[in-house]
């Protein structure tokens, strides 16, 4: 079912993981979400002209983090991910959510997801010749992020994994890095041929779980090893960018906007492989959500 916001006058509301195995973790997170409420208040600048058709498409980092979970057009989809925050900002004409946790860069173009509901069709039938504005943020299934992350993790305080220098799981990471450019590349050609020549295509980079160093539990990786996959990131948000000037697509370089506030600092906007507030491990948290749809309304002005 496609979620349809007109423009009268909306009202104001208040407004990829290092390590598979905290699902436990996030289970009981889920147990608690009736129990929670937004506790970041929409931005209210509108920077973006009125009467727009925003068509927002991608995987678990657009539809939403915790808490206020919803089902939505047969996936989970958070009333604080930051399409939904953004829409509520610019009060756009139309507003069409098509994200869903889990989604490849092939649930996009043309491969039915398997969702949480039954099968979603691909992301992109919702954009259209009208569609004025698409946000993207796709890539992370695609690069197998949690697996490359995951190979750094130490179990103990301390350990140091040493993912850096295993020849192996490097050479590895390269070739998932060419494979999500390739398939990214090629999701994000058929978004801007679907949209109409003015539309305004926004990809959201990633970044924000990352930063130099470690922590326990947050970050379980070594100081080195976490500078790696820094590192690596930076890679990954450098081949984005470079597909978002092919297409002539704005680009939102999450990893840089968001130094100082990785799962380690004093005020997270991202949650670690042990989350500190009502966040899925590896997402952004509900103020990285509305950090975003601030970078996306400025960026697009």
């Amino acid at each position: 079912m496609t979620t349809i916001v007109r423009r009268t006058h909306p009202r104001r509301r208040r407004g990829t993981t290092i390590g598979a195995r905290r699902a436990g973790i996030v289970s009981a997170i889920v147990i608690l979400i009736a129990l929670s409420a937004p506790l970041i208040s929409t931005p209210t600048a509108a920077a973006l002209p009125p009467g727009l058709n925003y068509v927002a498409l991608g995987d678990s980092r657009a539809a939403g983090s915790l808490p206020a979970f919803e089902p939505a057009n047969g996936c989970w989809q958070s009333s604080v991910s930051y399409p939904r925050v953004l829409a509520r900002s610019i009060g756009p004409h139309s507003f069409v959510d098509r994200s869903c946790a889990g989604a490849w860069a092939a649930n996009i173009t043309h491969l039915p997801e398997n969702g949480p509901f039954g099968p979603i069709p691909p992301q992109i039938r919702w954009v259209t010749r009208s569609t004025d504005l698409v946000t993207i943020s796709i890539g992370g299934n695609d690069l197998n992020w949690g697996a490359i992350a995951g190979r750094c993790t130490t179990q103990v305080p301390g350990g140091d994994a040493r993912c850096r220098t295993n020849g192996a799981h490097l050479a590895a990471a390269d070739r998932s890095l060419n494979h999500m450019t390739a398939v990214m590349d090629s999701a994000v050609r058929a978004v801007r041929a679907a949209a109409a020549p003015h539309a305004r295509i926004v990809i959201v980079g990633h970044g924000g779980v990352i930063g130099t160093r470690g922590c326990w539990p947050f970050v379980p990786a070594s100081d080195a090893d976490a500078r790696w996959m820094n590192s690596f990131m930076t890679k990954v948000n450098a081949a984005q960018a470079r597909i978002a000037q092919r297409y002539d697509a704005a680009f939102i370089d999450v990893m840089r906007r968001s130094v100082g506030h990785d799962p380690c600092a004093a005020q997270p906007w991202f949650e670690g492989t042990v989350p500190r507030s009502l966040a899925v491990s590896g997402h952004p948290n509900e103020i990285g959500m509305a950090k975003i749809a601030e970078w996306i309304r400025t960026q697009v002005r």
